[in-house]
């Protein structure tokens, strides 16, 4: 296919990075179980609850990198909480009388019922690689019924069974009901929680290392992620280019020379739109618009116009060239365009202007190569005076506002990782190889 970008990180990479992002990291969950009804003939219970509400907080400790496609993961259930409001509670239960057992039918009804972990249970688990997605393997808590404790509150009083009834109850839903949904919701939840955090890291991971918005991403079966960006009319890359890519124990990318000049030119204009170039905020150029002194002698066909009217530039680049691949030098070629938008006149372009650019973005350096004036033919015969533009004024008045913006473009983080690179060559001519920190 034809590729503006490819990037190769391999698991052990993004991995190591994964371990000290994720480690520590608490994340809580919430779920609401609906109601609950149960009925059990050996013992004969019955259990129903308006509402059932369960809370879990999980913790990543341990993100481990493995020889297989798999992920090593040890995730901790710090918290396992289950609270059930209006719950009513109904047994048959033995009872020695003192003369024989007798069958005894009890009804219970409390306000709430909260049963909830004692103390943390951990799970190490495998997230394996498949097609491109995460799956998480093993995740199963240990809950050990003896680190549950049952909280009732508020319940219908039975003379004589109320220990009894609560002692039975509380053993019951340890091993019954309780333990398994929540056993039931924490896996499901760590599972989410595990498979949303890595999924989630791994799309921050494509955007910090693709020049482009436009990009697909894949993990392979070995677990390494994958980052292609396509675009009409680029380079071909070929299997063999790939193989070559995947070699590499460190992150790698290749991106077309074509791309990254017209993603250079796209950075650029983005930056020229957000500021503004104005005799209203330039002092040198509002002297000029103001000044029929200056216009004399600088730029004769302005005195035809009104006194101190404003003229604004429009900036574009229109061209950028890679001229050195090591030191990421390029030519840039900026067109501006003065106008005249208020007071008489023609409500049009005024004059033309270019400027060409050579500038390091590895370093601070950029340095004019040519610049330009031309007045425009319609506004000097509408003016009836001399075309004449002082080009060193003009360039003067405009050359810092134009470095300054090219500046600018190098602070921009989808080009850092470029200038942070450990080392970028030349790739077949006409790819930038690029090995990523």
């Amino acid at each position: 296919m034809a590729q503006e970008a490819a990037s190769f990180i391999p698991k052990s990479i993004w991995q190591q990075h994964a371990q000290k992002q994720f480690q520590g990291q608490i994340f809580e969950s919430q779920s609401d179980l609906g109601a609950l009804r149960y009925q059990s003939q050996t013992p004969q219970f019955s259990i129903v609850s308006i509402r059932t509400k369960a809370e879990a907080q999980f913790q990543l400790s341990q993100f481990q990198n493995s020889e297989t496609g798999a992920v090593k993961v040890k995730i901790v259930a710090q918290k396992l909480l289950a609270h059930a409001e209006g719950f009513e509670f109904a047994a048959t239960i033995q009872k020695d009388l003192g003369f024989g057992l007798a069958n005894l039918k009890l009804n219970v009804r409390c306000e709430s019922l909260t049963i909830s972990l004692d103390k943390p249970v951990g799970s190490d688990v495998d997230v394996l690689v498949s097609s491109g997605a995460l799956s998480v393997q093993n995740l199963n808590f240990a809950v050990d019924p003896q680190n549950l404790k049952v909280q009732l509150d508020k319940c219908d009083q039975v003379a004589g069974f109320d220990d009894l009834l609560k002692n039975e109850l509380s053993q019951w839903l340890k091993s019954q009901v309780f333990l398994q949904a929540l056993k039931d919701m924490a896996n499901q939840k760590a599972t989410k929680v595990l498979t949303e955090q890595l999924d989630k890291y791994i799309n921050d991971t494509l955007m910090s290392y693709n020049i482009s918005l436009k990009a697909t991403s894949s993990l392979d079966e070995d677990g390494n992620i994958w980052i292609f960006s396509t675009a009409a009319g680029d380079e071909v890359l070929t299997t063999e280019d790939l193989v070559q890519l995947k070699k590499s124990p460190k992150a790698i990318s290749l991106i077309s020379k074509k791309s990254f000049e017209k993603n250079l030119n796209q950075l650029m204009n983005e930056k020229l739109r957000t500021v503004k170039l104005s005799s209203e905020s330039h002092s040198v150029l509002n002297k000029l618009t103001c000044s029929r002194w200056y216009q004399f002698f600088l730029w004769p066909s302005l005195k035809a116009l009104n006194k101190c009217f404003t003229m604004d530039f429009v900036n574009r680049v229109s061209e950028v060239k890679l001229s050195n691949v090591q030191h990421l030098t390029f030519d840039v070629n900026i067109q501006s365009w003065a106008q005249n938008r208020q007071g008489s006149g023609p409500n049009k372009d005024l004059a033309f202007f270019e400027t060409k650019f050579q500038s390091d973005l590895k370093s601070n350096k950029t340095v004019l190569n040519r610049f330009a004036a031309q007045s425009f033919p319609d506004f000097v015969s509408w003016a009836g005076r001399s075309g004449r533009i002082s080009t060193s004024f003009m360039q003067s008045s405009i050359e810092d506002f134009l470095v300054q913006t090219v500046e600018t473009l190098k602070t921009d983080s989808r080009l850092q990782k470029f200038l942070q690179a450990t080392e970028v060559k030349s790739y077949k001519e006409k790819y930038l190889l690029i090995e990523m920190k």
